[in-house]
């Protein structure tokens, strides 16, 4: 799929639980909304433009054929197969195909895992808050080991 150039704002759920494969998004695109490519199985990988300033939670679910994302916007970064903002720490996507998997140090808020790959999740830092649905769409959780402080886990 091409987004055409004139496109600055992509919607919540806009090709959720389609059978994309690939898409090209623009430069001059400035926000993407929550689940934009939830529950896109065929979805190989995806590439944030420079332009994005705002990426909601549920951005992609990590599965066993998803790849990863790669990111120009200076607004996020990746890090330990994780697609985390720059702004407030948060942890918005993982592409882990590990089955334990460990949230990385730097952090401090969760707002969506979205990965059906993990098994056992480790919280070694602590975390100011973790989402109420932080882990939807990861079926496969067994365990959640917390060897560090949550100050609001709105999760449970």
């Amino acid at each position: 799929i091409n987004i055409p150039s004139t496109v600055q704002h992509l919607m919540g759920d806009t090709f959720c639980a389609s059978g994309i494969e690939a898409i090209n998004l623009p430069e001059g695109l400035k926000t993407i909304g929550y689940d934009a490519f939830i529950n896109c199985r065929n979805l190989r990988s995806l590439t944030i433009p420079a332009t994005v300033q705002e990426v909601g939670p549920w951005l992609v679910q990590g599965h066993k054929n998803f790849e990863g994302i790669s990111c120009k916007s200076e607004n996020f970064r990746i890090e330990q197969e994780s697609f985390i903002s720059n702004e407030d720490n948060s942890l918005i996507a993982c592409w882990t195909k590990a089955s334990t998997y460990h949230i990385p140090a730097s952090v401090k808020n969760v707002k969506s895992i979205c990965n059906d790959q993990i098994e056992v999740l480790y919280i070694d830092y602590p975390l100011d808050v973790i989402g109420y649905e932080a882990y939807i769409c990861c079926s496969l959780i067994q365990k959640i080991i917390y060897n560090a402080k949550v100050n609001n886990n709105l999760a449970i």
